[in-house]
């Protein structure tokens, strides 16, 4: 069963090798020729067009630029990271402070509100490749910014709460 398989691709082999060398080069050219303006045909029609440039331009101008993003989105990265961390630190302080205190129903359902937002927001945090604008980065920095905010209205409730009780 495999020789005739073998035997019938060893023929058209042969055959298209022949072909190839006894055709005249201009007939083999012209076909070539075809092929091109019939791709570049395909390519107007599909409103395709590389501005003039060459393949190899095209890749170097946008290597410099993904560099120049890497090194943004990077730097954004450490900003978000020190803020994140920032932001850990601050709710494990607050939340040994609020140890054994009792507040008025409407304060303690905010504080555990903003905590728990908190907390759930650093539970898995998004690592430098989920992102793939440096806006993106910039918005989780907003987002840790907000909740920052809303560590210093508990931290103000603790401080008043204090001062009630002494």
């Amino acid at each position: 069963m495999k020789i005739p398989v073998i035997t019938v691709s060893l023929l058209i082999l042969v055959l298209v090798i022949s072909y190839l060398i006894l055709a005249p080069s201009g007939e083999v050219e012209n076909q070539a020729g075809k092929s091109l303006q019939q791709s570049h045909l395909n390519e107007e029609k599909s409103g395709f067009t590389n501005n003039g440039l060459d393949q190899d331009e095209n890749i170097l101008g946008t290597e410099s630029n993904n560099e120049n993003r890497r090194i943004n989105m990077q730097e954004a990265y450490v900003k978000l990271e020190m803020s994140r961390k920032h932001l850990k630190s601050r709710a494990n302080l607050l939340k040994s402070k609020m140890w054994g205190m009792e507040l008025p129903k409407e304060q303690a359902a905010l504080v555990s509100n903003n905590m728990r937002q908190a907390y759930a927001y650093l539970k898995n945090p998004a690592m430098l490749g989920a992102y793939f604008e440096e806006e993106e980065i910039y918005i989780e920095l907003k987002k840790t910014t907000a909740m920052h905010e809303d560590l210093n209205e508990i931290e103000k409730i603790l401080i008043t709460s204090k001062t009630k009780e002494n």
